[in-house]
């Protein structure tokens, strides 16, 4: 986290150029299963999946990459109770965010290794 406190949308220069972004532009993610760009806990919170632009020649035009390891809701971000004593979260462990709703409902299939294939997955940026 004191290296890298948060993860960025990294994009292609030219596809930045397509979509008129810049470095840092905040933009949300939005994708076929989920047009809303949010992440619903079904607890009452929800949370946007929207982050920052960072343009990088090392990725392919058209493509869009997030780190998942960051934003998630908990992983001792949030306050909670165990044993009937509060314990604080560290909000800094909240920081990022995490593309994973925006991925739902996918079924494509990695065929040569069997699993889930994310790295296929439809998604839009939207410049808030």
């Amino acid at each position: 986290m004191s290296v890298l406190p948060e993860n960025k949308i990294i994009i292609n220069a030219k596809t930045a150029k397509e979509l008129g972004l810049k470095n840092d532009d905040l933009v949300k993610i939005v994708s076929p299963t989920n047009p809303e760009g949010i992440w619903d806990l079904n607890n009452g919170e929800i949370i946007p999946v929207q982050g920052k632009i960072h343009i990088k020649q090392g990725i392919r035009p058209g493509i869009v990459s997030v780190s998942w390891h960051y934003g998630h809701s908990a992983y001792g971000g949030n306050d909670v109770i165990v044993d009937g004593e509060l314990i604080k979260g560290e909000k800094l462990r909240l920081g990022g965010l995490c593309p994973n709703s925006v991925m739902e409902n996918v079924s494509l299939e990695n065929l040569i290794g069997g699993s889930t294939s994310y790295y296929d997955s439809k998604v839009n940026l939207v410049k808030l």
